[in-house]
């Protein structure tokens, strides 16, 4: 009888281990910029090439190590942050398994370089296919590791390695939310040779927003500080009217790690109760405060997944902490009819309506609030006849032999869609705007709007790359006239980020308008005029189908016969 169960060669568990620590470069940035952190480092600066698969490295001014830990810190479940189990449960460091630079060298050529405080020598620690020595050499205070060809000898996880972009805005994320988290520290990221981000020390969280994401974002942000008998929250969130598309903006941190965590991203949109539209998600930098001991942090080798022992409790602590912030700030939109600063002026189109009463629930008419018999031009023929718009969200309409229900931004962002695939070939026209704006973007968006710049004129954008991260808005595409620019723009940017892996240029570009329509489409609480909705119908009529780009129905409809059933007439 042969045997089926065999012990695996160190090897084989070496890079099982390191593709569950490792699971991009983006993963091993993130384990040592912890380790800097931890090491009270008061400057990180991180320097990548192609993505960080051809060269990653990190260097900080913290404690530095002496000879004897260089040789042990690439063993497995080699740490100074914990001794015993009972540690393992009380955890106040960023890092403690002890995994993650054995991770990298099993998959990794491997230099680190340190000096210990108060130590006048340095040493240099080269581990590579399983080998290690340790030279004397050169150096500062402080530790610079250096990662050349990540994942060289597992060429399977190469094939799932994104584009340099994507791999790159992976980083760049980590750099931000680590930024966040320690004001304190300067940090700098530099990509491809050139200086992506520099960040000076900064007095306090307000200060380092500010200067991330400039003074449009900072002005939209409310404080946040609450504290209960088992947590304490501070930080900020973002004015009803300042929200997003994604959660990506939301920067949540738990003992100071920076974590993505379900409970919590659900107790800050509850806060928010009905100020949200539906779809859109708020912004923060929210910080919360537990006991160590009843969050356990051990549950994934990345750390950035993390469990309560009362996630309840947790919940309604966020949701009470967001009411409070918001009935005590009182945030009212405010109307900006000039250029704003920042990469994030405000998203809505600023066409929200006061709370229904029953009286607006009133049949739509060109002039005033009574019936016409007269209910269009003689000389204008609809397909769909409005009748009225309910909730400022659907307009009912009357079409031959049934009564129909529209969604009003799957009508316009269909419309839309289809206007800018029929322009896109030829160039449409462009509404110059009287004057024009600034936008300034992170280095990552930025760089994604610069690649499709192109593409973006060509559908009628006017646009320039001015200074720095920095564009200047000349005129917008005549069809979308009533959206703030800066706004649509900065959304699109965001979408270019998720979009970056896609490799066909025909399918990018598909997504690039698909991003445009859904941006400048009426919103769901937008009250229209008689002249948009007519025009609204007219469009969507006029459309191949009746769905959006992402396949959301536009129309539903009733049948006359359907409805004299209903009333037992037949």
């Amino acid at each position: 009888m042969i045997d089926n169960i065999k012990t695996l060669s160190q090897d084989v568990v070496d890079k099982i281990f390191a593709g569950e620590v490792i699971e991009r470069p983006a993963s091993a940035v993130k384990e040592l910029v912890e380790n800097s952190i931890d090491a009270h480092a008061d400057f990180i600066s991180v320097k990548i090439d192609q993505g960080g698969r051809k060269l990653l490295q990190v260097y900080d001014n913290g404690r530095g190590m002496t000879k004897n830990d260089l040789l042990l810190c690439t063993d497995r479940y080699t740490t100074s942050k914990i001794a015993s189990v009972d540690d393992i449960y009380n955890i106040k460091t960023l890092g403690f398994r002890g995994e993650a630079l054995s991770s990298i060298a099993a998959v990794s050529k491997l230099e680190i370089t340190s000096m210990r405080e108060g130590s006048k020598t340095a040493f240099k620690l080269i581990a590579a296919k399983g080998k290690k020595e340790i030279v004397e050499t050169a150096g500062v205070k402080g530790t610079t590791v250096t990662i050349k060809d990540l994942f060289m000898n597992v060429p399977a996880r190469l094939k799932f390695m994104k584009t340099i972009d994507t791999e790159t805005a992976h980083i760049y994320d980590f750099v931000v939310r680590a930024a966040l988290a320690n004001p304190g520290i300067e940090f700098k990221l530099e990509c491809e040779g050139k200086e992506t981000l520099s960040l000076m020390k900064a007095a306090n969280l307000k200060e380092r927003i500010y200067r991330l994401y400039g003074k449009g974002f900072s002005d939209s942000i409310i404080n946040l500080n609450y504290s209960s008998a088992s947590l304490k929250l501070n930080g900020y969130i973002g004015k009803p009217d300042f929200n997003k598309s994604q959660r990506n903006w939301q920067y949540i941190y738990v003992n100071g790690r920076a974590v993505s965590e379900r409970t919590i991203a659900h107790g800050l949109s509850s806060g928010y109760s009905t100020l949200l539209p539906s779809g859109r998600y708020p912004v923060c930098v929210l910080f919360i405060e537990v006991d160590p001991s009843t969050v356990d942090v051990n549950v994934h080798p990345s750390k950035k997944e993390i469990k309560f022992v009362n996630g309840a409790i947790v919940h309604n602590t966020v949701v009470s902490a967001v009411k409070r912030a918001l009935e005590t700030s009182k945030p009212v939109p405010e109307f900006k009819s000039g250029p704003t600063e920042g990469t994030d002026p405000l998203p809505n189109t600023g066409r929200k309506a006061p709370p229904h009463k029953p009286e607006d629930y009133s049949p739509i008419s060109p002039g005033n609030n009574q019936i016409k018999e007269a209910f269009f031009p003689e000389t204008e023929e609809l397909k769909l006849k409005p009748i009225k718009q309910i909730r400022n969200r659907y307009i009912v309409a009357e079409e031959e032999g049934c009564i129909a229900i529209i969604d009003q931004h799957v009508a316009h962002e269909k419309s839309i869609y289809s206007k800018l695939l029929k322009t896109f070939e030829t160039k449409t026209e462009t509404q110059g705007l009287l004057i024009p704006l600034s936008l300034e973007l992170s280095p990552i968006k930025f760089n994604y709007i610069k690649k499709h710049l192109t593409d973006l004129v060509s559908i009628g954008f006017d646009i320039e790359i001015f200074g720095k991260n920095t564009l200047i808005i000349r005129g917008i595409p005549s069809i979308i006239n009533h959206i703030n620019p800066e706004a649509l723009l900065a959304e699109v940017a965001d979408d270019l980020e998720e979009f970056s892996s896609i490799k066909s240029v025909k399918s990018l570009k598909e997504e690039v308008l698909k991003s445009i329509a859904c941006h400048s489409a009426f919103r769901s609480g937008d009250a229209l005029t008689f002249d948009e909705i007519k025009a609204l119908l007219r469009d969507f009529a006029a459309c191949d189908l009746p769905y959006c780009p992402h396949g959301r129905p536009g129309i539903i409809r009733l049948t006359f016969d359907e409805i004299d059933k209903k009333f037992k007439r037949t």
